[in-house]
């Protein structure tokens, strides 16, 4: 019901442009037009997110090469609004996911973080593994926010009132963040800390989360499991 129209007049728009002169008018349309395409978009994988579906696309996921390659695409950015980007990504952190959805919560993350970082600021983002968890981190310094904010974060287009900061909506991004966390079976927070908000994400990596699938469909597949050995089914190393 909205992509349609959306489209219709995104293609008048540009017929127009192709047939008169340079308008900034018509400029302005063409603009409003593409982020409501990408809001309708944005609704649309959220609703996909919402379904109570199983993990029926997920796969090995190698986290920190989707770490590192959206950290070096993101520095140019970041370089072009005058601020920097450090990185301490460890190797080969691996998860059961789905790679388009953590690409987008990494994406989601990072453009967050330059978006709403102070002017010539250094944005940090990292990936560690703590027991049998993933855990990715980007923070960046920002303005102070109230507890009322922080609460609210992650709802869809929360309202920042009476904000004296150029923006006054976290629009849909936090919210699709959450929702990829939480179809990973995971745990996404937000804090502030000396001046810095800090954005803690939780997945479980892929031994455990192997381990739940398999047993949950069936109870006749034995594992023997050491905190410091693959796990072995039939003979082949799947963890």
């Amino acid at each position: 019901e909205l992509k349609t129209p959306i489209a219709s007049i995104r293609a008048n728009a540009q017929v127009l442009q192709n047939k008169i002169k340079p308008n900034r008018y018509l400029e302005h349309i063409l603009s409003e037009t593409k982020r409501m395409e990408n809001l309708v978009q944005d609704l649309l994988g959220l609703s996909k997110l919402d379904e109570k579906q199983g993990d029926i696309n997920f796969s090995d996921v190698n986290l920190s090469e989707i770490c590192e390659e959206l950290t070096l695409n993101y520095e140019s950015l970041a370089y072009e609004e005058g601020k920097l980007i450090e990185s301490d990504i460890v190797e080969d952190i691996r998860v059961l996911g789905q790679d388009s959805q953590l690409k987008q919560l990494i994406t989601i993350l990072l453009d967050n973080a330059i978006k709403y970082s102070l002017d010539q600021s250094t944005i940090r983002i990292s990936l560690t593994q703590e027991k049998k968890k993933a855990v990715l981190q980007v923070s960046n310094p920002s303005p102070s926010y109230s507890q009322e904010v922080m609460d609210s974060l992650f709802e869809r287009f929360y309202q920042v009132e009476g904000s004296h900061h150029s923006f006054s909506s976290f629009g849909l991004g936090l919210a699709i963040a959450k929702a990829i966390v939480t179809k990973h079976k995971g745990e996404i927070t937000a804090i502030q800390d000396h001046g810095n908000m800090i954005f803690t994400v939780h997945l479980p990596i892929i031994f455990l989360n192997l381990l739940i699938e398999l047993m949950l469909r069936s109870n006749t597949i034995t594992l023997q499991v050491c905190s410091s050995t693959p796990v072995v089914i039939n003979s082949e190393v799947v963890a």
